[in-house]
């Protein structure tokens, strides 16, 4: 006996619809990568917001084409999954900040564009449903855009920054990697740290290359602006050119050692602490070191224990 196989039954409209509308909402919010990437490469207020322009008639051209294709509401579907992107792309930036941002602006771009996209169309399929016509729909989809383009325009700005330093970040880390220092940190008591730059030289007939870093210590809960004459030191991490640390000159220059240290006086004033740690050297200068500063001693111990860390750590030390 022959039974006919059960003829399958086509999707209900309701279901076909909302499968046109991820569908739809989710190439909206795709194009929309090319001007988030064109923005990343921006300098200036006006072409950020001739592409955030540029992006809404952009995705205004998709929508008409979109409901001449058939799909239901397609316009207002566009819409609202350019305001949804329009949220969704500066959190997607700030994780990819927060990752490591690729050097590439159109890498970025996909990077938290795609996934950005992929968050836009079921909320743009959502938003739609909320309209009982198609110019309903399309209006909700414009309330949707501009109050995504809003948000835009506040956090996007920022979101760029974080990604413009991360870059800024991994290209000093390369640097530093590349110069054959070790990333040492020498934490004195009493003290905060921050990063303050870096040094570079330039031998005769070669090229530029950073040789070095120089962190600044201050007092601990220090009140009130920093001035001149506020105390603190300066501390230099170089690369070692073989010259002595200390060279004492009789009745001026003293070098008193410590252990793993060199404390360098001048008229009886200690004036600079020098440790050296394999290729490396690690000299302090006590000019500026007051009230609240540990004194010479302390410093040399601190600079002979120092203790290797990463790159970012000293790059992201803030006092």
């Amino acid at each position: 006996m022959v039974t006919d196989s059960p003829t399958p039954r086509p999707p209900s409209s309701e279901t076909a619809a909302v499968g046109a509308h991820l569908a739809g909402g989710f190439l909206a919010a795709l194009v929309l990568v090319l001007p988030l990437g064109a923005t990343l490469g921006t300098t200036t207020y006006g072409a950020l917001y001739l592409w955030f322009l540029g992006g809404v008639a952009l995705v205004a051209v998709l929508g008409l084409l979109l409901r001449l294709a058939g799909v239901p509401r397609g316009l207002g579907v566009a819409l609202a999954a350019a305001g949804a992107f329009s949220v969704a792309a500066p959190i997607a930036l700030a994780v990819v900040a927060g990752i490591g941002a690729p050097a590439d602006d159109a890498v970025v771009a996909l990077a938290a564009g795609i996934p950005a996209a992929a968050v836009a169309a079921p909320v743009a399929a959502v938003v739609v449903r909320f309209a009982d016509s198609a110019r309903g729909a399309a209006a909700v989809g414009a309330t949707a855009c501009a109050a995504g383009l809003l948000v835009a325009s506040l956090a996007g700005p920022e979101a760029g920054q974080a990604v413009l330093e991360d870059r800024e970040d991994a290209e000093r880390v390369a640097e530093l990697e590349a110069s054959g220092l070790q990333p040492l940190l020498p934490r004195l008591e009493g003290t905060v740290t921050d990063f303050a730059s870096t040094t570079y030289t330039t031998p005769p007939g070669g090229a530029r290359t950073l040789s070095g870093y120089t962190l600044r210590y201050e007092p601990e809960g220090a009140e009130g602006p920093l001035t001149l004459e506020s105390p603190y030191l300066f501390l230099d991490v170089q690369l070692a050119d073989g010259t002595p640390v200390c060279e004492p000159i009789d009745g001026y220059l003293t070098c008193r050692e410590g252990d793993g240290y060199t404390v360098i006086g001048r008229d009886g004033v200690d004036e600079d602490v020098v440790a050296e740690d394999g290729a490396v050297r690690l000299s302090a200068s006590l000019h500026n070191a007051g009230e609240g500063m540990p004194d010479a001693d302390a410093v040399g111990r601190a600079m002979a224990d120092a203790e290797v860390v990463d790159w970012e750590e000293i790059l992201d030390l803030e006092g």
